[in-house]
């Protein structure tokens, strides 16, 4: 009979174990009171990377203490209270211009056409296929609706309890972050042109934007892995985001300047590390405040550790590992600076180029408004074209025609 591998060890076996590893624990007591709150694996297994022997990983490096692993631990606690306090605001942010969009488009009605409790059934649901993209479109509808019928908590709860309906502002707002990273991901072009421009400011009017929705695919899909590994107590510095593409660093510097890299970085620097969580946070927090206020606060953290001498080579060895660059607040103050200048020339740019209140004109089902009614593109189906107002097709992601724009779309 075989015998289990991993057999029940108590506090102070566990602490005979670290020691017989090379641990130096000069205290069992404050080791027994660890192992109780914070537990074994997350201590242990989280934070002894770093000082492990080359050569032999179940031994620790001479004269490593316990406390050098509980040092890491509390860095990375902080680092993932301020991380997940931001990327909430963010989760936030992308689940209420979903939420816009998808109902300003397809409307409020979350049945399908055959569901008995449908109140208007001649009506058609924003959760119809038809009106997404993709080969995965299906499932991700799937699982946004399993998710809506299980719900428990508000707004959606409340919606169940007291309305006939779920709109899609409601929705989103408890959807997971990774499952409206999902929807947005199978939007149509204009929908998707719409969020972004929202969650990153217009740098001029030739940015390419086809490059910054890639970018944007890539950094929510970071900060999604990070959000979840932060939520679940794992060690926010080992964690390397897994996707198909990397943001560009030469995108990310076209926003966020060339500050933000260095010629001695290595290569692989911002690609899936908490560097480029970082970098993302910055690039999409649309509230300058919070922006600050979390600068500020990782000003702070830098500044404490490396005025103690009892707690810069801990902290110094956590950036090393975390593949953080020892002068990132120097990096992400300059970056903060370049999103404050983006924001203000997307303001200038706005309007300079939209009378804001100026009207246009759309054909029902396109992705382009028209500054001319006559516009040869329009002008035989006059009947299913819209008036609307030229922020509010730039706010749905529709494009200028170019013909209204060069002077000949009647003709002459």
């Amino acid at each position: 009979m075989e015998e289990f591998d991993k057999p029940y060890k108590n506090y102070d076996e566990l602490i005979e174990i670290l020691i017989q590893r090379g641990l130096n624990i000069s205290n069992k007591e404050f080791a027994k009171f660890l192992l109780q709150t914070v537990g074994y694996y997350p201590l242990i297994n989280g934070f002894k990377k770093p000082f492990l022997v080359e050569d032999n990983p179940e031994k620790f490096e001479k004269d490593t203490t316990l406390e050098d692993l509980y040092n890491l631990y509390i860095i990375d606690s902080q680092f993932r209270e301020l991380f997940l306090t931001n990327v909430l605001y963010i989760e936030k942010h992308l689940a209420s211009l979903l939420g816009n969009a998808i109902g300003r488009h397809y409307g409020v009605n979350n049945f399908n056409e055959n569901d008995e409790e449908n109140p208007n059934p001649g009506v058609s649901s924003y959760l119809n296929a038809n009106n997404y993209q993709g080969s995965r479109k299906y499932s991700v509808l799937n699982e946004v609706k399993r998710q809506m019928r299980s719900c428990k908590n508000n707004p959606v709860k409340y919606y169940k309890e007291n309305k006939n309906h779920i709109p899609p502002w409601i929705l989103t707002q408890n959807l997971y972050f990774g499952t409206n990273i999902q929807l947005y991901s199978i939007q149509k072009s204009n929908i998707k042109t719409a969020i972004v421009q929202k969650m990153i400011p217009t740098k001029n009017e030739n940015e390419n934007l086809d490059a910054k929705k890639g970018l944007f695919n890539c950094i929510t899909e970071i900060l999604r892995q990070f959000r979840n590994t932060a939520a679940h107590f794992s060690p926010m510095y080992l964690k390397k985001a897994t996707q198909n593409n990397n943001p560009s660093k030469r995108i990310l510097s076209y926003y966020l300047g060339n500050e933000i890299w260095d010629n001695s970085d290595p290569c692989n620097l911002g690609e899936n590390d908490l560097y480029s969580a970082l970098l993302a946070i910055f690039l999409l927090m649309r509230d300058p405040a919070k922006r600050k206020v979390l600068l500020n606060k990782l000003t702070n953290l830098d500044s404490s550790y490396n005025q103690d001498n009892n707690y810069r080579r801990g902290y110094r060895k956590y950036l090393e590992v975390a593949s953080l660059p020892f002068n990132y607040i120097d990096r992400l103050k300059s970056a903060e600076s370049n999103i404050e200048e983006l924001e203000n020339s997307a303001v200038k740019l706005q309007s300079q180029k939209v009378g804001l209140l100026k009207t246009v004109y759309h054909l029902n089902g396109s992705n382009v408004y028209h500054k001319n009614k006559n516009c040869r593109y329009i002008s035989n189906h006059i009947s299913s074209v819209s008036e609307i107002s030229e922020q509010d097709a730039l706010d749905r992601g529709y494009k200028s025609c170019k013909a209204c724009e060069n002077g000949y779309s009647d003709g002459k």
